[in-house]
Protein backbone atom coordinates (compact mmCIF):
# COMPACT_ATOMS: atom_id res chain seq x y z
CA UNK A 1 0.00 0.00 0.00
CA UNK A 2 1.26 3.48 -0.88
CA UNK A 3 0.76 6.55 1.02
CA UNK A 4 2.26 9.86 0.43
CA UNK A 5 1.61 13.01 3.01
CA UNK A 6 2.02 16.26 1.86
CA UNK A 7 2.27 18.97 4.45
CA UNK A 8 1.89 22.04 1.77
CA UNK A 9 1.20 22.65 -1.42
CA UNK A 10 4.31 23.16 -3.15
CA UNK A 11 4.88 19.28 -2.49
CA UNK A 12 1.98 18.18 -4.46
CA UNK A 13 3.29 20.17 -7.40
CA UNK A 14 5.18 17.28 -9.56
CA UNK A 15 1.63 15.56 -9.83
CA UNK A 16 -0.35 18.32 -11.44
CA UNK A 17 -1.21 17.77 -15.17
CA UNK A 18 -1.60 21.23 -16.82
CA UNK A 19 -3.76 19.71 -19.91
CA UNK A 20 -6.02 18.45 -17.39
CA UNK A 21 -6.27 21.05 -14.73
CA UNK A 22 -5.57 18.45 -12.62
CA UNK A 23 -3.49 16.90 -9.74
CA UNK A 24 -3.58 13.16 -10.61
CA UNK A 25 -1.84 11.35 -7.88
CA UNK A 26 0.16 8.30 -9.66
CA UNK A 27 3.34 6.84 -8.93
CA UNK A 28 4.36 4.01 -11.30
CA UNK A 29 1.38 4.20 -13.31
CA UNK A 30 -1.12 3.31 -10.61
CA UNK A 31 -3.09 6.00 -8.52
CA UNK A 32 -1.41 6.10 -4.57
CA UNK A 33 -3.74 4.16 -2.79
CA UNK A 34 -3.83 7.15 0.24
CA UNK A 35 -3.46 11.12 -0.44
CA UNK A 36 -3.23 12.68 3.20
CA UNK A 37 -3.27 16.48 2.65
CA UNK A 38 -1.93 18.07 5.82
CA UNK A 39 -2.95 21.22 5.09
CA UNK A 40 -5.86 22.99 4.01
CA UNK A 41 -5.77 22.15 0.00
CA UNK A 42 -7.32 25.35 -1.96
CA UNK A 43 -6.64 25.17 -5.26
CA UNK A 44 -8.07 26.24 -8.93
CA UNK A 45 -7.79 22.90 -10.57
CA UNK A 46 -9.72 19.31 -10.79
CA UNK A 47 -8.04 16.28 -7.68
CA UNK A 48 -8.09 12.56 -8.85
CA UNK A 49 -6.68 10.09 -6.45
CA UNK A 50 -7.66 6.83 -5.11
CA UNK A 51 -8.56 7.63 -1.27
CA UNK A 52 -8.19 11.37 0.35
CA UNK A 53 -7.74 12.13 3.52
CA UNK A 54 -7.60 15.95 4.56
CA UNK A 55 -8.40 18.95 6.23
CA UNK A 56 -10.21 21.27 3.79
CA UNK A 57 -10.63 20.60 0.51
CA UNK A 58 -11.57 23.59 -2.15
CA UNK A 59 -11.41 22.62 -5.16
CA UNK A 60 -12.92 22.05 -8.83
CA UNK A 61 -13.98 18.24 -9.25
CA UNK A 62 -12.68 16.05 -7.14
CA UNK A 63 -12.82 12.19 -8.60
CA UNK A 64 -11.45 9.76 -5.59
CA UNK A 65 -12.66 6.24 -3.98
CA UNK A 66 -12.71 7.52 -0.46
CA UNK A 67 -12.78 11.50 0.76
CA UNK A 68 -12.23 11.83 4.49
CA UNK A 69 -11.90 15.57 5.40
CA UNK A 70 -11.70 15.54 9.03
CA UNK A 71 -8.92 14.74 11.63
CA UNK A 72 -9.11 14.74 15.69
CA UNK A 73 -8.53 18.14 15.49
CA UNK A 74 -10.43 19.75 13.27
CA UNK A 75 -13.78 18.95 11.61
CA UNK A 76 -12.85 18.78 7.91
CA UNK A 77 -15.23 20.94 5.19
CA UNK A 78 -15.58 20.25 1.06
CA UNK A 79 -16.13 22.88 -1.07
CA UNK A 80 -15.79 21.53 -5.03
CA UNK A 81 -18.11 21.67 -7.66
CA UNK A 82 -18.49 18.35 -8.51
CA UNK A 83 -17.76 15.16 -6.16
CA UNK A 84 -17.33 11.45 -7.52
CA UNK A 85 -16.63 9.30 -4.66
CA UNK A 86 -17.70 5.92 -3.24
CA UNK A 87 -17.16 7.40 0.24
CA UNK A 88 -17.55 11.02 1.95
CA UNK A 89 -17.10 12.14 5.50
CA UNK A 90 -17.39 15.16 6.11
CA UNK A 91 -18.40 17.83 8.38
CA UNK A 92 -19.73 20.24 5.42
CA UNK A 93 -20.16 19.44 1.96
CA UNK A 94 -20.96 22.31 -0.41
CA UNK A 95 -21.18 21.28 -4.53
CA UNK A 96 -22.80 21.13 -7.78
CA UNK A 97 -23.71 17.69 -7.99
CA UNK A 98 -22.58 14.81 -5.78
CA UNK A 99 -22.33 11.18 -6.86
CA UNK A 100 -21.32 8.79 -3.78
CA UNK A 101 -22.41 5.57 -2.36
CA UNK A 102 -22.42 7.16 1.11
CA UNK A 103 -22.25 10.33 2.48
CA UNK A 104 -22.19 11.31 6.11
CA UNK A 105 -21.66 14.95 7.00
CA UNK A 106 -23.34 17.60 9.14
CA UNK A 107 -24.33 20.30 6.44
CA UNK A 108 -25.00 19.50 3.07
CA UNK A 109 -25.57 21.95 0.35
CA UNK A 110 -25.35 21.03 -3.20
CA UNK A 111 -27.41 20.81 -6.94
CA UNK A 112 -28.04 17.77 -7.20
CA UNK A 113 -27.14 14.58 -4.92
CA UNK A 114 -27.26 11.63 -6.39
CA UNK A 115 -25.95 8.49 -3.23
CA UNK A 116 -26.70 5.00 -1.67
CA UNK A 117 -26.73 6.80 1.73
CA UNK A 118 -27.17 10.05 3.00
CA UNK A 119 -26.64 10.93 6.42
CA UNK A 120 -26.50 14.36 7.55
CA UNK A 121 -27.92 16.73 9.60
CA UNK A 122 -28.92 19.49 7.23
CA UNK A 123 -29.75 18.84 3.33
CA UNK A 124 -30.26 21.71 1.01
CA UNK A 125 -30.24 21.21 -2.93
CA UNK A 126 -31.48 22.51 -6.04
CA UNK A 127 -33.39 20.24 -7.81
CA UNK A 128 -33.06 16.70 -7.29
CA UNK A 129 -31.88 14.83 -4.17
CA UNK A 130 -32.47 10.81 -3.99
CA UNK A 131 -30.97 7.46 -2.13
CA UNK A 132 -31.17 4.12 -3.26
CA UNK A 133 -31.06 2.98 0.34
CA UNK A 134 -31.88 5.70 2.79
CA UNK A 135 -31.41 9.41 3.81
CA UNK A 136 -31.22 10.16 7.35
CA UNK A 137 -31.24 14.08 8.64
CA UNK A 138 -32.77 16.48 10.69
CA UNK A 139 -34.04 18.67 7.96
CA UNK A 140 -34.03 18.47 3.89
CA UNK A 141 -34.81 21.46 1.87
CA UNK A 142 -35.19 21.89 -2.16
CA UNK A 143 -34.10 25.17 -3.37
CA UNK A 144 -36.22 24.90 -6.52
CA UNK A 145 -39.93 25.30 -6.75
CA UNK A 146 -40.75 21.85 -7.58
CA UNK A 147 -37.67 20.60 -6.04
CA UNK A 148 -38.00 16.77 -5.00
CA UNK A 149 -36.21 14.43 -2.84
CA UNK A 150 -37.06 10.41 -1.94
CA UNK A 151 -35.66 7.09 -1.26
CA UNK A 152 -36.09 4.33 -4.36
Amino acid sequence: MIIKVFNKLEEIEKYYDKKLSAYIFYEDKDLIDLVIFNFNLNVAANIIAKDIRALNIDAWNIDARHIEANNIDSVGNIDALNINANNINANDIKANDINADNINANDIVARDINSWNINARNICYHAVCFAYNNIRCKSIEGRKENAKHFVL
